[in-house]
């Protein structure tokens, strides 16, 4: 992700009304009621009391719920408000977006608790690990989802791209350890986007419990900062080997393979089209580069961009680029009909987005991948793979399974 994300995410801690905390945040976080996001180079912590988002009177879109709920805590003199939290794969399903009046900010560097160079191991268990769907049967559907991309079974354009997902669940003899989960993710994802946000709708019902959304993304969505724009789209994706040299040897595959470029191609012009509208010029590298989490390669493309309108939240850019091809496919509408055939469980907040939004609209928001939905002691991750023609089924099984380990090994699993 490289110098430009370095710059948007310091610019961050000078230019958003937040306070700067000098204490460690990730120490005093807590999972039952706190909300917590991080960037390479700063975190932010959410503290109680939260507040629902403001009803609108009559029919009213979710952008201007969010402006107006900042704008009305601003006005009860809560200057440093912000909306937390995530939204769905299913952006017409009820966000789990709260806000709050009570957030810091700190720079990573004055943090001693994530400081580089730290190490942490999470505590191994026997767990018992249940896979949905088999291998069989997700590959199954591999092959389906290529036959609606080549048989044209589409009434409008044609299917392109499909993302397809699958899920663990994981049951452990005890709860698991929220904040420990979180430490691992800190210290072995240092430039990803960190998260743990409590699953909490409008429709919820206090005393009900959904769970806690934890993970460390690596694709930034949307980040904006007094007028600028960054977007940092991800697609095309081999599994590291662990050996340097290798690892190198899949990038420069991966960035000389037709099928992954196609694929990434495909997520940057959908990335290009949806900003364009909001943007008076769009910085677009004419070909990706690769990034390195520690368990995958991707093909990746840095995107900036100025807004016409600076008062244009980030919130708004999120949800005018969600879903990209990366999560859904294109055209998007074809690629949720072939998801809703394919697939049999419900992806909630996986493939959402995730992130905060202050009352400036300067905010960051991430794509809801390398994740876990975790309560007491049960854990969902989820894990998906974008098919396009030359996709091969066992070659997706492969790659979904590479992209659990993020979270495995974060929990001892």
């Amino acid at each position: 992700m490289g110098n430009t994300v370095s710059v948007v995410n310091e610019a961050c801690t000078k230019n958003s009304n937040l306070a700067l905390s000098n204490g460690s945040l990730l120490k005093r976080y807590m999972p039952s009621s706190d909300a917590y996001f991080s960037s390479p180079n700063y975190a932010l912590l959410a503290k109680p009391p939260f507040a629902n988002l403001l009803a609108g009177a009559g029919p009213t879109d979710l952008v201007q719920r969010v402006m107006e709920s900042l704008r009305f805590a601003n006005e009860l003199g809560h200057v440093n408000a912000i909306i937390v939290g995530a939204v769905p794969f299913d952006s017409d399903k009820p966000p789990y977006l709260r806000l709050s009046t009570d957030a810091e900010l700190i720079e990573k560097s004055a943090d001693k608790n994530i400081q580089r160079g730290s190490t942490y191991t999470p505590e191994h268990c026997e767990f018992d690990i249940q896979s949905h769907p088999e291998a069989e049967t997700f590959k199954a559907s591999v092959k389906k989802a290529l036959s609606l991309l080549d048989n044209k079974e589409f009434d409008n354009d044609q299917l392109q791209k499909v993302v397809l997902s699958r899920t663990l669940n994981i049951f452990s003899p005890s709860p698991f350890n929220i904040n420990a989960i979180l430490e691992h993710l800190e210290k072995e994802n240092r430039d990803g986007y960190i998260f743990s946000v409590e699953l909490v709708n409008e429709n919820s019902a206090a005393e009900v419990r959904q769970g806690v959304l934890v993970g460390a993304s690596p694709e930034l969505l949307i980040s904006v900062r007094d007028g600028k724009v960054f977007a940092n789209p991800l697609a095309g994706s081999e599994p590291r080997d662990g050996n340097e040299k290798e690892d190198n040897a899949r990038s420069k595959q991966l960035l000389s393979s037709a099928k992954d470029r196609h694929e990434h191609e495909l997520v940057v012009k959908a990335v290009k089209q949806a900003l364009e509208p909001y943007c008076r010029e769009l910085d677009i590298p004419a070909t990706p580069s690769v990034i390195k989490t520690p368990t995958m390669l991707h093909l990746s493309t840095s995107i900036t961009g100025t807004l016409i309108d600076s008062s244009t939240p980030s919130i708004a850019l999120a949800l005018a680029l969600h879903p990209t091809p990366a999560v859904c496919g294109t055209p998007t509408a074809q690629a949720r009909e072939a998801i809703a055939q394919l697939e049999t469980h419900d992806r909630d907040a996986f493939c959402g987005i995730v992130g905060w939004c202050d009352a400036q609209g300067n905010g960051d928001w991430v794509v809801t991948i390398r994740c876990a939905k975790i309560h007491e002691n049960e854990a969902t991750l989820y894990a998906g793979a974008g098919i396009v023609a030359g996709s091969c089924p066992d070659k997706e099984w492969r790659e979904t399974g590479a992209k659990f380990k993020t979270m495995l090994n974060a929990i001892g699993a």
